[in-house]
């Protein structure tokens, strides 16, 4: 089929075991199920059906198949929120990465260290494993701590990788999981949009409603006929 087939093969590149990939990547070929029945009910008109009664019953196939894809992707992006936060709950737990009283002062003493001293600093706590370090120049602006944003980010992730690189690698498969599935879902919007001809649709829902307003009409007249 033109688009559930590519959907289904977007579909298996989640391959992670963990529940989020397993859930999402079962949803997903569900979805891809929905959009191969629109498929054959595109390609096998029924005989009883007129070009107009088969294009409409499309659009409302159509609308349905949309109005799943768009619940499930508010749950795969609320699900991967989820995630995230209970990834990075566990890696604060791990690393140790809480508030220090001492957080003011760690800052301000980088803030007045050149760039060499700096560096041996950060190496020195990624070394010791010294989450409170990190949290200290995450929580804050980095101008507090006279230190760049990439720094900040850089070595906060060689920090997580020497440290929990479990972690890390489970908050990689999330995001990874999470585009892939962004990229399957678009599938089914483009096959509504370019199997479905809404110049064709609005042209007999035009004429539907003439024919019902041409109705209307020659009832009121047969009533005030017979009101004579």
């Amino acid at each position: 089929m033109r688009f559930s087939k590519p959907m289904l093969e977007v579909t298996k590149r989640l391959r992670g075991e963990s529940a989020f990939c397993s859930v999402t990547r079962h949803e997903l070929q569900n979805l891809a199920g929905q959009l191969e029945a629109l498929e054959n009910l595109a390609a096998n008109k029924s005989p009883k059906d007129t070009e107009e009664a088969h294009l409409l019953k499309l659009e409302h196939a159509g609308d349905k198949l949309l109005k799943r894809q768009r619940e499930l992707s508010a749950r795969i992006q609320t699900r991967t929120t989820e995630a995230v936060r209970a990834i990075a709950e566990k890696m604060d737990a791990e690393l140790g990465m809480y508030s220090s009283p001492y957080a003011h002062e760690i800052r301000s003493a980088l803030r007045t260290m050149p760039l060499e001293q700096q560096q041996a600093a950060i190496k020195h706590a990624i070394d010791n494993k010294d989450g409170q370090f990190f949290r200290a120049i995450s929580e804050a602006p980095p101008m507090l701590s006279g230190l760049t944003s990439t720094t900040v980010d850089n070595s906060m992730l060689a920090f997580k990788k020497k440290h929990a690189p479990e972690l890390v690698r489970e908050s990689e498969q999330v995001m990874e999981a999470l585009n892939t599935s962004l990229s399957a879902l678009d599938i089914p919007r483009r096959a509504v949009r370019e199997g479905i001809d809404p110049a064709k649709l609005i042209e007999i829902k035009e004429a539907e409603a003439r024919a019902e307003q041409a109705q209307v009409a020659f009832d009121a007249a047969q009533r005030q006929s017979g009101g004579i």
